[in-house]
């Protein structure tokens, strides 16, 4: 059996990694939020080193939030349907509610950490809007 060897041809089509990126994406977020709360619970043990931790981890996890979230409206953008297809494939469907749930435990991490603002209820009340299906 002979190995294929690679094509001169340019291909008729790019390849498109960020097209096939899912919503999967968001889901280290919701467990770096986790990890930030995990550490602030901590504190009262442990510390201001503690503390210090689950502040990094916040930030951490909101720096990657808003890269995501910009891939992700510019894969929307480029690949209108991918917001279908994300809902209707058996797999990934589940992952559609996980920008939202990030969105809330970023606020979550945000009262704990720095107390109540108008900023965390924002944020706990932004709905990552849902792919509609026709």
């Amino acid at each position: 059996m002979a190995c294929a060897s690679p094509s001169t041809e340019a291909p008729t089509r790019a390849a498109t990694s960020l097209e096939h990126l899912g919503l999967i994406g968001f889901v280290p977020v919701m467990g770096l939020c986790g990890l930030s709360l995990a550490w602030a619970q901590a504190a009262a043990r442990m510390g201001g080193v503690a503390t210090a931790v689950a502040q990094v981890v916040a930030v951490v996890a909101g720096v990657f939030m808003l890269a995501l979230l910009g891939i992700t409206l510019w894969r929307f953008m480029r690949w209108p349907m991918t917001r279908v297809h994300d809902a209707a494939h058996p797999v990934r469907h589940v992952f559609v509610a996980a920008p939202t749930v990030s969105l809330m435990l970023l606020a979550t991490c945000g009262v704990v950490l720095d107390g109540p603002s108008i900023l965390w209820d924002v944020l706990w009340m932004t709905p990552v809007p849902l792919p509609r299906q026709s």
